[in-house]
C-alpha cells in the first residue's frame, strides 16, 4: 500500500512534544482518504520517555529487519523516582509481536527505558537468535555464538536428570541403545565470539547528512523516509496509550491503522 509522504509529514506536524507533561491530544494518527485522521479516542498524553526513546530502536530493527512492524503492541511503567512535578513515566517497558513476513521470521520484541537506573545507566541492544546474539553498541557490534550444549553419554547416565535413579536393567538397556543410535560421541562445538566497531573518526552523524543532502540536491529517496519514520513512530506512540489505558493495542503495519479490537 502506497502512501504520499507529504500527508504523512502533515500527520507528524499535528502531534505536539512536551517531554515531561501530557500536552498533547491524538497522539496516533493514519492516513485515510488523503487526510490524516485520529484512530484512536482523543486522550491527553504526550510523547514520553517511549516517543523519545523506542523510535529510535524500532528505526534501528526495522532497517536491519527490512521490517513494517509489530501487529501487537503492550506498554507497561509509572513514575518511580522523579516525582518533581512531573507525570509522564521515568520507567517504561514495551512488548511487541512482529508476524512472519517475507523479510523475516515472526519474532517477539521487548524493549525498557528506566529513568531511575542507579547502576549508572547502559544503553544496549540485542538481537537474540537460536543460534547467537549480536550485541549492538554505538559505534559497533559483537556475535556471540554459544551452541546448544549436547549431553555427553555420561551426562545421561550419571549427570543431574540423568537416568541414574532408573533401575539397573532399564538404565543399561538405555545405553545399550544410546550407543547403537550414536556410535561416534557427538561433538562440543566451542563458543565464537566476533567484534566489529568503527573506525575511531567515525560519526554517524556523519552519513545522515549526506543521506539528507543528497536527498535534497537530486530527489533521491532518503534511507528512511516519512513512511518509514511514521511506523517507528505508530508503536512507540501505542505503546504510552497501551500503558494509560491498561490494553494492549492492535496494529496494522500494512494500512498503518489501528485495528479495532484492541483489548
Amino acid at each position: 500500500m502506497e502512501h504520499d509522504n507529504r500527508k504523512v509529514e502533515r500527520c507528524f506536524a499535528a502531534v505536539g512534544v512536551n517531554r515531561f507533561s501530557r500536552r498533547v491530544v491524538d497522539p496516533v494518527f493514519v492516513i485515510e482518504q488523503g487526510e490524516c485522521e485520529s484512530t484512536v479516542p482523543p486522550v491527553i498524553g504526550n510523547c514520553g520517555v517511549a516517543g523519545d526513546l523506542f523510535i529510535h530502536l524500532f528505526t534501528g530493527i526495522h532497517y536491519a529487519l527490512d521490517s513494517i512492524g509489530p501487529t501487537e503492541i503492550m506498554g507497561q511503567g509509572g513514575l518511580r523516582y522523579w516525582k518533581d512535578g512531573r507525570d509522564v513515566e521515568d520507567v517504561v517497558l514495551g512488548l511487541f509481536d512482529y508476524p512472519e513476513t517475507e523479510n523475516h521470521p515472526a519474532f517477539s520484541l521487548a524493549l525498557q527505558v528506566n529513568l531511575a537506573d542507579g547502576g549508572g545507566g547502559e544503553n544496549s541492544f540485542k538481537f537474540i537468535g537460536d543460534e547467537g546474539v549480536i550485541t549492538v553498541g554505538w559505534n559497533g557490534l559483537t556475535l556471540n555464538r554459544s551452541p546448544r550444549y549436547v549431553e555427553s553419554e555420561k551426562d545421561l547416565v550419571e549427570g543431574y536428570n540423568s537416568v541414574f535413579t532408573w533401575a539397573k536393567e532399564e538404565r543399561d538397556a538405555f545405553v545399550e541403545a544410546y550407543r547403537r543410535e550414536n556410535p561416534t560421541p557427538p561433538k562440543r562445538e566451542e563458543p565464537v565470539t566476533e567484534s566489529f566497531e568503527a573506525p575511531n573518526f567515525y560519526d554517524s552523524r556523519y552519513d545522515h547528512f549526506v543521506n539528507f543532502f543528497e536527498s535534497v540536491r537530486t530527489g533521491k529517496p532518503t534511507n528512511e523516509d516519512p513512511v518509514f519514520g511514521y511506523r517507528a513512530a505508530a508503536p512507540s506512540l501505542m505503546s504510552n496509550l497501551s500503558m494509560w489505558e491498561k490494553k494492549i493495542y492492535l496494529w496494522d503495519p500494512v494500512a498503518m491503522k489501528v485495528v479495532n479490537g484492541a483489548s
